[in-house]
């Protein structure tokens, strides 16, 4: 494989890999729990974009439910893998805060999960996006997303090395770290391959929830409907680990 490391964006030579590195992550769980905070909202015909959609594994399980879901992230490698896996929907390469493929009231439920909005560093750009995300929702129609907490970073990620093999032909090196004080979440991502060794920085930023629903309340025209804590249907607390927003945008009075 060679000595030489390149560094490349995130979630370019990852991609081949992506999903071996990720075979803990229960979709199947998250897409039973999304399903169950949507049918809350009684919509009449769901059509369901999934921002950040990766290789497509939610949105597959999400699918088998019944629910009609397109994919939109900013990887180019990710997409790929997604349109093999559901070659009949549709899919967007663009990056947030800015969606300019995603079209105006063609979806009535968007999604963002796994940490995706964490990866918007500046509070501007956060709000950018939650802002255009409204713009391109239809009315009736629920935004569902997710953040982890300083709290969860502390705990699992403080100073965090992690080595597998993943195949005979892949391995990863991961090490994380968070900073309290910027708020700062940082991985490290060595990717070992037969082309050679590749390294991927990612960077999340740490907000408190109570930051966030003050700029929402504050900042866009979403009404928040719930703050739920870790998978559940109970309030946020300041010691959940992660937690899932359910923003509604009604439809205008005449």
């Amino acid at each position: 494989m060679g000595d030489m490391v390149s560094k490349v964006p995130p979630y370019s030579a990852l991609a081949p890999v992506y999903d071996l590195m990720m075979a803990h992550v229960n979709y199947r769980r998250w897409a039973a729990y999304i399903s169950r905070i949507i049918s809350r909202a009684e919509l009449a015909r769901v059509r369901l974009l999934d921002v950040g959609c990766g290789t497509g594994k939610f949105a597959r399980e999400m699918q088998k439910l019944g629910y009609s879901v397109d994919g939109c992230d900013a990887s180019p490698e990710m997409l790929k893998i997604f349109r093999k896996r559901l070659p009949q929907n549709h899919s967007f390469c663009c990056r947030l805060p800015q969606l300019d493929e995603v079209p105006r009231n063609n979806y009535n439920v968007i999604t963002c999960l796994y940490d995706t909005l964490n990866y918007l560093i500046q509070e501007r750009e956060l709000l950018e996006a939650i802002q255009i995300i409204y713009q391109k929702l239809d009315s009736p129609g629920l935004f569902i997303f997710d953040m982890v907490s300083s709290f969860h970073c502390q705990q699992y990620f403080r100073d965090y090395v992690e080595r597998e093999v993943l195949n005979e032909r892949y391995a990863f090196e991961r090490r994380s770290h968070y900073d309290a004080r910027q708020q700062l979440q940082w991985n490290r991502i060595k990717i070992f391959t037969p082309d050679g060794i590749f390294e991927e920085v990612h960077q999340q930023r740490i907000y408190d929830f109570t930051e966030i629903i003050d700029l929402i309340r504050r900042e866009t025209r979403f009404i928040i409907q719930d703050v739920y804590r870790d998978f559940t249907f109970r309030p946020v607390k300041v010691d959940s680990g992660r937690a899932h927003f359910v923003l509604a945008k009604e439809t205008a009075r005449p």
